[in-house]
């Protein structure tokens, strides 16, 4: 048997990624039913940032999802899986994604997606009297794992999220964060999260994440992205990235941009 064919995850790659049909078919209701003027919302794509109103609403466990797939100038394609989940126990919040890459040191890069990435946070808000109504503050853990044992890493720290309304497109965020401690005893890290909406259809999310390691080592990760609301369940991305890891590999590029369909059910 072709081991192509029988490696787990084929199936799924089949689906998502030949000839690209899937990519057709999921724009034909973005053609049929035009994305209606209002307000922005958040895809689930968008940074992990909730606003204290969302986290009161309601006393029940909210889930979001969205699939997006990505095609890289560096020939090589991504499908990310985001999921969001509110109001679970202890006030607690839980947001991440998983990333399956193709491998852009092969020819052959664009399949299988043969690598992965997955990064998973825990936040827990604190209350205080010196915060608005529309800015939180607290307690994060944050889960990373590259390929293996080998890269997995938990950080500990703390967060504060700001936001501030733009007239007639909602609210934009900012998020800091910052990890003094990581089980790997590299090094700590701090970064930021946003989410800018420009219209009620076109917004610009993303990150950055400042990696200092021993020996005066940094690792600089940032990915801005161009978000155009499609329809309800539909968006168009485009995204740069940089990853300061891949930097120092002769075999890997460091710079790219990705084109995407992002599906959010």
């Amino acid at each position: 048997m072709d081991q192509t064919e029988s490696r787990p995850g084929a199936c799924i790659e089949r689906y998502l990624t030949r000839r690209y049909l899937w990519i057709w078919i999921a724009l034909l209701p973005a053609w049929a039913s035009p994305a209606q003027a209002g307000p922005w919302q958040d895809p689930v794509g968008a940074p992990g940032l909730s606003t204290p109103e969302q986290q009161t609403s309601s006393s029940k466990p909210t889930v979001k999802f969205s699939l997006t797939q990505y095609f890289d100038s560096r020939r090589f394609e991504t499908a990310t899986l985001f999921s969001k989940v509110d109001h679970l126990p202890l006030g607690l919040q839980l947001w991440g994604f998983t990333e399956l890459h193709g491998n852009q040191s092969r020819p052959d890069g664009r399949l299988p997606l043969d690598r992965y990435f997955m990064e998973y946070r825990l936040l827990r808000p604190l209350g205080s009297s010196w915060l608005s109504n529309s800015d939180a503050a607290g307690a994060i853990a944050e889960y990373d794992d590259l390929n293996g044992l080998k890269n997995r890493v938990v950080r500990l720290g703390i967060y504060y999220q700001h936001a501030t309304s733009l007239p007639g497109v909602g609210k934009a965020f900012l998020q800091w964060r910052v990890f003094p401690w990581e089980s790997d005893g590299r090094g700590w890290q701090a970064s930021v999260s946003y989410r800018v909406p420009l219209t009620n259809r076109v917004s610009v999310t993303g990150f950055a994440d400042a990696n200092l390691l021993g020996g005066g080592v940094h690792r600089w990760l940032y990915e801005p992205q161009l978000n155009v609301r499609l329809n309800e369940h539909l968006s168009a991305v485009t995204e740069f990235r940089y990853n300061g890891f891949e930097r120092v590999d002769p075999d890997q590029q460091a710079a790219g941009v990705a084109l995407g369909l992002r599906i959010s059910p």
